[in-house]
């Protein structure tokens, strides 16, 4: 059994209750920005963080159905999506195609994903990210 030097960093690979976390590398190291997951702060342009086109795996915490959250490929949330918090959404499409408050059961059509370790090529597409309330969901 190995163990870390005593005055080594570890990577902070936790997202908080509430955000969106993105990491510069794979499985969760490298820079971290959370981004809070509501719609009233949305969108977010990565470059103001430094991270545009950095992306390399996120984390999402938040209750269920509540948001969801997309990164696109140009800067105030518009633009080709490449990646979403929805299993469903059709990656390459425009976002942002829709909220969904007239499905009165969302875990029947809807699979949510809360995180990707590795995005291969489509993080280095991201530049910002969306939120949108899903299924009449607060977000908080």
């Amino acid at each position: 059994m190995t163990f870390p030097p005593k005055d080594s960093v570890q990577p902070e690979s936790t997202c908080d209750y509430g955000y969106f976390c993105v990491w510069e590398h794979p499985y969760y190291t490298g820079r971290k920005v959370s981004l809070r997951s509501k719609q009233e702060f949305s969108p977010f342009n990565l470059a103001d963080y430094d991270m545009s086109l950095q992306v390399s795996s996120w984390k999402y915490n938040n209750k269920a159905y509540a948001s969801i959250v997309y990164g696109v490929n140009r800067k105030d949330g518009v633009g080709v999506i490449e990646t979403s918090t929805l299993k469903e959404i059709g990656i390459g499409d425009e976002c942002c195609p829709f909220s969904a408050p007239e499905k009165t059961d969302p875990s029947a059509a809807w699979t949510e994903i809360y995180a990707i370790d590795h995005l291969q090529s489509r993080g280095d597409k991201i530049v910002s990210i969306k939120v949108s309330t899903l299924f009449g969901g607060d977000a908080k």
